[in-house]
């Protein structure tokens, strides 16, 4: 009986296993790839929904330009905590901020650990909102101010001395946000009339001109000085500075004993100068008849 034999040819197979390990061997970089990309397009994916989550978190949208945004404030209240508004503003943001503006709501964005957590906003001490119920997710709480007689406008520094949110139970506030008016004041003319400066004075005398011309916003951005006076002394020079900016312009009179016939001179302040970086430098024995400062809105 014969067996029948088979022969084997050890190129074919090696050549065989070769070209599977190659087709397996793209299969993986090619699998490997497209994990990669996937990754990548996931990266970029969550990229951007962080980005769009941090814009519409607190208000669906950016917030408006007239909105004073506290962020990742993260205050732990436990127990019963009162945290002032205005003064808050002023340590994280700029001290005088909210002064001269119309306070329309405060919106807070918080969350609650314990039950019966709540919130309220209270107005020179007077509570003038419902209390409100804080929920375990996030949520986020409109307090609005309400406008009446007793409030006046809802000025703040002038209507509103003390602004406040009182809260109790176990809460973390994330976020809190002022919806402010400030176009209150914009075009507005402040007057002051019959003022005498310098004439105990023999060199120069500088005058703040908020100590002059009185408002409840000295933060108020200010775009023209209308003047009108007069001088009994030669050579006296009106001027008006600006913090930071120097010198703005001069207004000169020339007195002969007498006070002479008053000049009028309208002077153009440019940029964001605020009432409070004005000053007026006085030298001679001036009298100012009337004093207009127009206010404009473009405030900081």
């Amino acid at each position: 009986m014969q067996f029948l034999q088979t022969k084997r040819n050890p190129g074919r197979v090696q050549s065989v296993y070769s070209s599977r390990a190659r087709v397996g061997g793209e299969r993986m970089t090619r699998t490997s790839h497209l994990f990669l990309k996937l990754a990548v397009f996931n990266f970029m994916l969550s990229l951007c929904l962080l980005t769009l989550d941090a814009q519409a978190q607190y208000y669906g949208s950016p917030p408006p330009a007239d909105d004073i945004v506290l962020p990742q404030l993260n205050i732990n209240v436990y127990g019963q905590q009162v945290i002032p508004l205005r003064e808050l503003v002023s340590q994280r943001l700029r001290p005088g901020l909210l002064q001269g503006k119309k306070l329309e709501r405060v919106i807070v964005r918080a969350a609650a650990t314990s039950y019966q957590s709540r919130i309220a906003l209270f107005i020179n001490g007077q509570q003038v909102t419902s209390v409100r119920n804080i929920s375990y997710q996030p949520q986020r709480l409109i307090l609005d101010v309400p406008t009446s007689s007793y409030y006046n406008q809802n000025i703040i520094g002038q209507d509103i001395r003390s602004l406040e949110l009182r809260v109790s139970g176990t809460v973390q506030i994330k976020r809190i946000a002022l919806k402010v008016d400030d176009q209150l004041g914009s075009g507005q003319i402040l007057r002051a009339h019959n003022i005498r400066l310098g004439r105990w004075v023999g060199g120069a005398e500088q005058v703040e001109l908020s100590q002059i011309v009185r408002s409840h916003n000295p933060y108020q951005a200010v775009s023209e000085i209308r003047i009108v006076a007069s001088s009994q002394s030669a050579n006296s020079v009106l001027t008006v500075l600006a913090r930071g900016a120097g010198r703005i312009d001069s207004m000169h009179l020339n007195g002969r004993g007498y006070y002479n016939t008053p000049s009028q001179k309208s002077i153009r302040v440019g940029g964001r100068t605020q009432l409070s970086d004005i000053k007026l430098m006085v030298r001679g024995d001036i009298q100012i008849q009337s004093i207009e400062v127009v206010l404009s809105n473009r405030g900081w």
